[in-house]
């Protein structure tokens, strides 16, 4: 049995869960709270002093990052085999994963923040309250993007490079699969590529962004092939209230216009 510490909603949870669920394991989930900051709690530190989610333990060892857990999910569990053979297509299969860790995850957190952080700080602090808080954060970088975030939206620059990344990056993903003819990135064989990628879609549909992809025809296509596989049900925690999800949605609704005519002057 897996112990799988996650957040219900959390893209890298998502990551591990579908293959968790691809291959059967057994895994019992222990929430951790990204919104009560309970991955920062000394507890859960001393299981990942990264304090980021997923974490799992497997035999009493504890493993962190969610693209080497899948890795050695898939090593060490019968089921499908989620890595191609070949070195050459394992090299081609592991650029996805590197590609959501470097350049996927920390955009999408700048849309997530915007989209639905952001409306939730507003409501709770007034706006000196919010000035005085970032001043304090010991990261000047940190300090400086979330300001402007907050107080920027959309018209953020952060906002604007975060979206180009996005863009981009669903682009390159869309010859991808039309270079390997699918119905995956790398052909026949559903992999680790696919896994990596399908949270950061989950995402921004529930958000109703996923105009951002829906002028790329390949693209559209293998995200509908994802939904009908089997262990999608693990994209979230099967446990999550419903409306969690359709309060995202409600405000992903609100905000598109402004994020679609952005699109526009980008360009891409």
């Amino acid at each position: 049995m897996i112990e799988f510490y996650q957040a219900q909603t959390s893209t890298n949870s998502g990551k591990v869960r579908l293959v968790l669920e691809e291959k059967q394991i057994p895994y019992r989930e222990i929430d951790i709270s990204l919104e009560k900051a309970e991955h920062r709690s000394a507890d859960y530190l001393k299981l990942n002093p990264n304090g980021v989610v997923p974490t799992i333990i497997h035999d009493g060892h504890v493993l962190i990052e969610s693209s080497l857990i899948n890795e050695y999910l898939n090593e060490v569990f019968d089921g499908p085999d989620l890595v191609p053979d070949d070195p050459l297509s394992k090299g081609c299969m592991r650029y996805w994963p590197l590609l959501v860790d470097i350049k996927l995850h920390p955009a999408t957190w700048v849309i997530t923040y915007t989209t639905l952080t952001r409306p939730a700080k507003s409501a709770a602090k007034s706006d000196e309250d919010l000035k005085s808080e970032f001043a304090a954060m010991k990261d000047l970088s940190r300090s400086q993007l979330m300001s402007s975030l907050q107080f920027d939206g959309v018209r953020s620059p952060s906002f604007s490079a975060a979206l180009q990344t996005i863009r981009l990056s669903f682009r390159s993903l869309d010859q991808a699969l039309g270079e390997s003819g699918g119905p995956w990135i790398l052909g026949d064989q559903y992999t680790l590529a696919d896994v990596a990628l399908s949270p950061w879609l989950m995402r921004f549909e529930n958000i109703m962004c996923s105009g951002i992809w829906s002028d790329l025809d390949d693209l559209q296509a293998w995200w509908e092939r994802i939904k009908d596989r089997p262990n999608f049900c693990g994209i979230v925690s099967k446990r999550l209230d419903p409306a969690v999800l359709e309060k995202r949605t409600i405000r992903g609704r609100e905000i598109w216009p402004e994020v679609k005519k952005l699109l526009g002057e980008l360009q891409i």
